[in-house]
């Protein structure tokens, strides 16, 4: 049975809204990027007036680093309402898909909570699954040169989700299904209205 999916169903007007949304919001990303490819080309020309080496180096680093954020902006832009972007959590297993911002290969990745040994997050936020039994796992990469099967690296699947609520949801209600170390925080409630 499906518990949540991502993106919603939603109705062809709401669609609409999102999508004019999101694309302002890629054009803004897309101006950012393009304004930073100009500062990282403007310091690559300026470079070129210093005669000192290593000020000349640290200078160029500089230009490669700001002329790289602009090349992860612009990706990350394209990420935005991506239809390879998707995740379908339902009670016995999960079927998620995610696109690389880098390479743009997407990955699409279905697993059953029963094979899952432990989870934990990395440092970059993606969900870790260490798989007992890879068997029921199913991993495709897609490119441009079409859909092949990849193998379960360490019985170990990553999944990165560019929305957080996906993995909130799995978090908050599948997380012992799942292996997941819930903390359970203390709630302090007040019990008496004070007034000072």
């Amino acid at each position: 049975m499906l518990l949540y999916e991502y993106p919603p169903k939603i109705d062809k007007r709401t669609a609409q809204l999102v999508e004019f949304s999101a694309a302002n919001e890629r054009k803004k990303i897309k101006k950012n990027a393009t304004k930073s490819l100009v500062i990282g080309l403007i310091i690559v020309l300026i470079s070129f007036f210093v005669p000192q080496t290593v000020v000349k180096i640290f200078i160029l680093l500089i230009a490669g680093f700001n002329i790289f954020t602009a090349y992860l902006l612009y990706k990350s832009a394209e990420q935005i309402n991506d239809k390879n972007n998707w995740t379908r959590i339902y009670d016995d297993h999960i079927e998620h898909s995610q696109t690389s911002v880098v390479s743009g290969k997407a990955t699409e990745i279905s697993f059953y909570y029963d094979d899952v040994e432990k989870t934990s997050q990395n440092l970059l936020g993606e969900m870790v699954f260490n798989l007992k039994n890879t068997e029921n796992t199913k991993v495709f990469v897609k490119t441009k040169k079409g859909t092949k099967e990849a193998p379960v690296k360490n019985n170990t699947v990553s999944l990165y989700f560019v929305n957080s609520k996906p993995k909130i949801f799995l978090i908050d209600n599948l997380y012992e299904k799942i292996n997941y170390p819930k903390k359970n925080y203390l709630v302090i409630e007040d019990d008496e209205d004070t007034d000072f």
